[in-house]
């Protein structure tokens, strides 16, 4: 690989102490270090040299850019780096990390991800900055302080990306005196620069957030609401005000104020971290426990990403709080929700992290014993009373511990104390004596204990190459012989070399391919597809290859495509495909997936069934480009194909598994089959484990949310419809405003009867266009069908006007309206509604005969025969 000159480049002053951890970091990963001195009198010339720096003196004017432009003159590289003293390059494993990142094609410069660590905590806001670019001309730093090189960049169209490494900054972790002097230089230097463009909302956002550091709260709001009316807006600066609004709105206690200027921040840019987390504390705040959890959890899930695989649509995200904060909030969210065990579990957490807390021992105590496990909340809640917890607190939920574990005399003793102090609660007191009365009859010889009594409660584009290389199409085989003439006959017009491997066939699926191409090889069937197709693709000659099925098509317009994609083959691609599944039965779904690799000896398939490239094209460096080439599956056309092949794939799944493979994508996988076969508690606990997996792993995050839908649709149809909401709400929480995820969860929400949360799901689907992922989704109805499940649900909350309305905006006829809504309210098992829709469709014009058959039904049901038979002679009619 082509390795390119890098330059380190630096401005330093007085640095002998942070000097040396971060050259140490750069050893042997740039070609060259230039350092500009403005005015050290320390050791720090001394030590840059030592680390063979070139060093150039230059007299400090109070203007950084100055200072970083006189490093770029002074530099040879064709790439620049550039970091300050008080920084780490944090390479994570990554060999040559820096020369790699810049060899690869089609980027001019990187953000990087910047750990900003803060004083006397392990807590780190976290910041994306360009770091790593392309000489070219005109490219220059601009501002006085927080200077920026990327205002230029943008100017000469350079395109950027996101590099894999990270940089450790400790400039903020200072004490507090000398932060304070740092900050207060930066003020001033960010008010010179106003004087001269005083609408600038870069400058004016950085002078309030420096603001915002020193305390000086009143001051920052005026900067930040300037800044967001400033001309040409951009939506993740606006954003990043927002957030910082919402913080102000906290800070004085104004939550409602602060979930109003969050919620503009998500919707601005969905994908990011600091608004969920802001709309947890706000939702905390505000007693509204329920609504708070799936932010703050989502927010703690995202701190625990390494910083480097997180995904933002911002430059700077604010993480306020630290771990341990995290699970307080957390734990005692799921404490008031009534989640004990869970709660129990963060709550332990927080104090290993933070250490015992007399409070926290109270929470944790008061939530094992309603758990009942009293024992361990014995033992709490006497920690908690040795840290200065007021006894008078204690002695109700320890009464009713030894209750529970028959410690008679000891309960009793307890209770006559709280009912000789003054304020306790009588209600509680006489629920535990009459609990103590039934506990000792039932200890008496042959009676049993019942469960747990009631709870105490709880206070794109492509580069063009000169060549185009050969392609192989490689594909694996069984009995296709209804197939495989249709997919080859699909792949003459762009394969250069197609591979055919077969696995057994018995019915002439050889024969129909020999009239396309002489590579045909057998591979004895050893139950692994991975194995089969890395036989193929050694039997390919090409530069590239494209697997496919025999039950897969390409149409010719994308067979067309396929032929230019060739002009892009270079070796250091891989290309998703778009993935649609037909079924006779079901809408088209689709998905991403790697179909076209360059054939190198480190990309493999891997997996016994469920096979994939990816990680094998991650490993291997290789950029993956998202093309629009379609290829259609018919493999899973009818219920019996897919009962089939879940049959197959159970049997397969559950051998690699046997054989030690325990990983999230078995399960996941585990999960889909059972579910298809019918066996849905099977289904529900792999799901569980693949989730659990999938966290630890944390390779496929794009699974995760989906593995929650898939819950939520699993206990509605067992009617666990508690289990199904929360799994719903969590799903909810992690999903960026997809719309196709939405439009499932707004579903399952009808079905469950919350149709408040569905009404907002279908919300979010409106206006955001579709676009396929890596895992299989259907694409969402158009915007009339849209406004009709919002009709349905504003009916069934009582908000007639606002239903008529949707009906209305929906443009549809409304006898075809009201018909529409009749069937999805036989769905959601809805019979009132669903006899009143068919019977306004009947009055506003003629129903489809399947419409009259189901008002029939529900006539019938009723009892009202006579007007059921009336329905069945319109069914008769019609047909």
């Amino acid at each position: 690989m082509f390795k390119p000159l890098v330059s380190l480049c630096m401005i330093v002053k007085n640095e002998e102490k942070n000097l040396p951890g971060c050259l140490d970091s750069v050893r042997g990963l740039v070609d060259e270090i230039v350092i500009i001195d403005t005015g050290s009198e320390d050791r720090t010339i001394q030590i840059a040299r030592s680390f063979g720096a070139k060093v150039h003196c230059m007299a400090w004017r109070g203007d950084f850019a100055a200072a970083r432009n006189e490093s770029l003159a002074r530099a040879c590289g064709e790439w620049i780096f550039y970091l300050d003293a008080d920084e780490r390059l944090v390479a994570d494993g990554l060999a040559d990390c820096v020369r790699k990142t810049a060899s690869r094609p089609g980027v001019d410069a990187w953000s990087v991800n910047i750990r900003n660590h803060k004083f006397g905590t392990e807590a780190f806001d976290n910041t994306l900055n360009l770091r790593l670019f392309r000489r070219l001309p005109g490219v220059m730093f601009e501002n006085e302080v927080h200077e920026r090189v990327e205002l230029s960049l943008a100017r000469v169209g350079a395109r950027t990306g996101i590099a894999p490494f990270t940089i450790a900054h400790f400039g903020y972790s200072l004490a507090p005196d000398a932060l304070k002097l740092k900050l207060e230089r930066n003020l001033a230097l960010s008010a010179k620069h106003l004087e001269r463009e005083p609408d600038d909302p870069y400058c004016l956002y950085y002078l309030g957030v420096t603001l915002l550091l020193l305390g000086r709260y009143e001051e920052c709001r005026p900067y930040f609401e300037k800044a967001l009316a400033a001309k040409d807006p951009q939506a993740p600066l606006n954003a990043m005000l927002y957030n910082l609004v919402a913080y102000l709105n906290l800070l004085e206690e104004k939550t409602g104020d602060a979930l109003a200027a969050a919620e503009k921040s998500r919707k601005l840019v969905p994908l990011q971290n600091t608004a969920y987390l802001l709309s947890g504390l706000a939702h905390f705040r505000g007693g509204e426990y329920e609504e708070a959890l799936p932010f703050l959890t989502r927010a703690r899930d995202f701190l625990l990403i390494p910083p480097e695989k997180r995904k933002s649509g911002i430059s700077q995200e604010y993480a306020f709080i630290d771990s341990a904060e995290f699970h307080r909030l957390i734990g005692t969210c799921r404490a008031e929700t009534g989640r004990y065990a869970e709660a129990v579990l963060s709550f332990r957490e927080y104090m290993r992290l933070d250490g015992a807390k007399a409070d926290c021992l109270k929470l944790a105590g008061l939530c094992c014993v309603n758990s009942g496990d009293y024992a361990a909340g014995l033992e709490l809640l006497e920690q908690a009373e040795e840290l200065g917890i007021g006894r008078s607190d204690l002695l109700l939920p320890k009464a009713l511990a030894h209750a529970r574990l028959h410690h008679f005399d000891r309960a009793r003793s307890l209770l006559e104390e709280s009912l000789a102090t003054p304020g306790s609660d009588r209600e509680k007191q006489s629920q535990i004596a009459e609990l103590l009365d039934t506990e000792e009859k039932r200890a008496a010889p042959g009676m049993k204990s019942d469960g747990p009594p009631s709870t105490l409660g709880m206070a794109e584009g492509i580069k063009e190459m000169e060549k185009s290389p050969t392609l192989s199409v490689c594909m694996i085989v069984k009995n296709e012989a209804d197939n495989i003439a249709d997919i080859l006959g699909c792949c003459e017009s762009f394969a250069d070399e197609i591979v055919v491997v077969d696995t057994g066939s018995t019915d002439g699926s050889r024969d129909i391919a020999a009239r396309f191409t002489p590579n045909i090889y057998d591979f004895e069937w050893i139950d692994d597809f991975s194995a089969a197709r890395n036989f193929a693709m050694s039997k390919a000659t090409g530069s590239y290859q494209i697997w496919l099925d025999a039950d897969d098509r390409i149409t010719p317009e994308h067979q067309a495509h396929i032929n230019s994609l060739k002009s892009h083959f270079d070796g250091k691609k891989a290309f998703y495909f778009v993935l649609e599944s037909h079924q006779a039965d079901v809408d088209v779904s689709s998905c991403l997936q790697i179909r076209c690799v360059p054939l190198a000896p480190g990309v493999r398939f891997e997996g016994r069934i469920h096979e994939q490239l990816f990680p094998s094209t991650v490993r291997e460096g290789l950029e993956l480009v998202t093309t629009d080439i379609v290829i259609q599956h018919v493999g899973y056309m009818t219920p019996e194909m897919r009962r089939a092949k879940a049959k197959r794939n159970l049997a397969m799944l559950e051998s690699e598994r046997a054989r030690g493979g325990e990983y999230s994508g078995i399960y996941f996988y585990l999960s889909l089959t059972h579910a298809s076969l019918g066996d849905k508690q099977a289904a529900i606990n792999c799901m569980l484990k693949s989730l659990e997996l999938l966290n630890k792993e944390g390779v496929y995050n794009y699974l995760v949310p989906e593995g929650y839908i898939f819950l939520g649709k699993l206990c509605q149809e067992k009617g666990d419809i508690d289990s199904g909401i929360r799994y719903l709400i969590k799903a909810k929480s992690l999903i960026n405003g997809n719309p196709s995820q939405n439009y499932q969860i707004g579903i399952l929400f009808q079905r469950m009867g919350r149709h408040a949360e569905a009404i907002n799901c279908f919300h979010e689907v409106r206006g955001n266009g579709y676009k396929p992922d890596l895992y299989p989704t259907h694409v969402p109805p158009d915007q009339s069908e849209i406004f009709l499940h919002m009709a349905y649900s504003n009916y069934c909350v009582n908000d007639r006007p606002k239903a008529l309305q949707l009906i209305q905006a929906s443009r549809m006829d409304p006898a075809r309206s009201w018909e529409w809504m009749g069937r999805k309210a036989l769905v959601c098992q809805n019979m009132g509604f669903a006899q009143l829709a068919f019977e306004t469709a009947m009055r506003l014009g003629e129903m489809e005969p399947r419409s009259w058959a189901h008002l029939a039904s529900i006539y019938k049901l009723r009892g009202f025969s006579e007007k059921a038979e009336q329905c069945l002679k319109k069914v008769e009619k019609n047909l």
